[in-house]
C-alpha cells in the first residue's frame, strides 16, 4: 500500500515533555506564557503495585487561543535508558545552563545557546512585545533571535552574518524561555499565514521592545562570552 493513500495529518494535538516537576512547569506556562487552566489526572499507583519511589504525575494545559495541548510528565517508574532518566537529565541541563544563557535584549554577550535548546517547540503569536515586557518585569531569562539582516536593522550592514546578509525572506523572529526544568519554548512572530516562513516587515514590527540578535550558527558558543580560547572553560554534563 502506498503511503500516499494514508489519511493526511489534520493538526498537531499536543507536545509532551518529561520534567522533574509538572507543577512548576505548568505554573510557569500559566504565569509567563498565557496558558491554562491546568488539569492533573489521578495517576496514583494502587497499593497492589507495591512501593514506588514517587507517584507519576501529568499536568495538561493549553496556551490561550490554541488547540495545542502541553503535557508535562513525571514518571520515575519508566525505564531510564541510560545512567540518567529524562527528568534527572533535565535538572542537570538546567543546573549547568543557569542564568548565563540569557542576555537582556537578545545580545550574544553574555547570552549563548547550548545544543539542548535546539530541542524546543515554537508557537506563533501576533506580537512578542507584551511577553517580553512581562518576562522583564518578572525577571524571567530570555533570548530573542531572528534570521534576517537587511536595511532597517541596526546590525545592517556591518554586523550581519554571511548567511543572513541582506536576507529578507524566511524572517521568523523568536524569543526563547525555559520551562522548569531544562525545557525550552520559543514564541515566534512575523508570519502572515500558516505556510509563511516569516516576512521581513512583519518581523521588524512584531518585536520592538528589544532588538533581537541575528542567528550566527558559525559562532563558537561552547565558551563563555568574553573569555579567550586559551583560558575559557567548557562546561560538561556530569554523566
Amino acid at each position: 500500500m502506498s503511503i500516499h493513500t494514508h489519511p493526511p495529518v489534520l493538526y498537531v494535538h499536543k507536545h509532551a515533555f518529561a520534567t522533574a516537576d509538572p507543577v512548576a512547569a505548568s505554573d510557569f506556562v500559566i504565569k509567563h506564557l498565557v496558558g491554562g487552566p491546568v488539569r492533573f489526572g489521578n495517576h496514583t499507583c494502587p497499593a497492589s503495585y507495591g512501593p514506588v519511589p514517587a507517584q507519576p504525575s501529568i499536568g495538561s494545559l493549553r496556551l490561550r487561543g490554541s488547540s495545542l495541548a502541553l503535557h508535562f510528565v513525571f514518571n520515575p517508574l519508566k525505564a531510564a535508558g541510560s545512567k540518567w532518566n529524562a527528568t534527572e537529565l533535565g535538572k542537570e541541563v538546567d543546573r549547568i545552563r543557569g542564568k548565563r544563557w540569557a542576555a537582556k535584549g537578545g545580545s550574544y554577550g553574555p547570552g549563548h545557546f547550548d545544543q539542548f535548546m535546539d530541542s524546543h517547540i515554537g508557537v506563533v503569536v501576533a506580537s512578542l512585545d507584551p511577553y517580553v515586557r512581562q518576562w522583564e518585569a518578572a525577571s524571567v531569562p530570555f533570548i530573542c533571535r531572528t534570521w534576517c539582516c537587511a536595511a532597517g536593522m541596526p546590525q545592517w550592514p556591518d554586523r550581519c552574518p554571511a548567511y543572513s546578509y541582506n536576507r529578507t525572506s524566511g524572517c521568523e523572529v523568536g524569543c526563547y524561555v525555559e520551562i522548569p526544568y531544562g525545557i525550552m519554548v520559543e514564541l515566534q512572530c512575523g508570519f502572515v499565514g500558516d505556510m509563511s516562513d516569516g516576512e521581513y516587515n512583519q518581523s521588524l514590527a512584531c518585536l520592538t521592545h528589544v532588538q533581537p540578535e541575528i542567528f550566527d550558527l558559525c559562532l563558537d558558543e561552547r565558551r563563555e562570552r568574553g573569555a579567550s580560547n586559551s583560558s575559557a572553560e567548557q562546561v560538561d554534563l556530569q554523566i
